[in-house]
């Protein structure tokens, strides 16, 4: 199990909350008969924030992001990491309400092992003019 300081949390958000007639809280009586998939996803409990939250740039020695930001169920995901390690994982969640948590684990995604880490990429090149 890779130590938390290498833990890649990238966070890739699933669905999107935005959308007419969805409510900012929900309640328990929302949860016991969920009216759309939106409320019912909801309803599930979350992670706590510092299994997710990212403080200020996070570790220098992993850095990442997913390309897209943001996907919807059955779209591709892409993700760029840099680190010098082979030994992370990149744990993804879904942003939503989850009873005031923020975000609920849907995944992780440890690197293939066919493929040899770390991988060395080249610094950017400038366009001199």
């Amino acid at each position: 199990m890779p130590s938390l300081a290498r833990v890649a949390r990238i966070s890739a958000v699933l669905a999107s909350l935005c959308g007419a007639g969805v409510r900012a809280e929900i309640t328990w009586g929302d949860c016991e008969v969920p009216t759309n998939a939106i409320i019912e996803e909801n309803c599930k409990v979350g992670n706590d924030s510092t299994e997710w939250d990212v403080s200020a740039d996070g570790d220098p020695s992993i850095q990442g992001f997913s390309k897209p930001f943001s996907v919807n169920i059955g779209e591709n995901i892409y993700f760029k990491i840099k680190t010098d390690s082979a030994d992370y994982r990149i744990d993804i969640f879904r942003v939503g309400w989850y009873w005031g948590r923020g975000a609920r684990q849907v995944a992780t995604v440890t690197p293939y092992d066919h493929i040899k880490l770390p991988q060395e990429q080249a610094d950017c090149t400038r366009d001199g003019t």
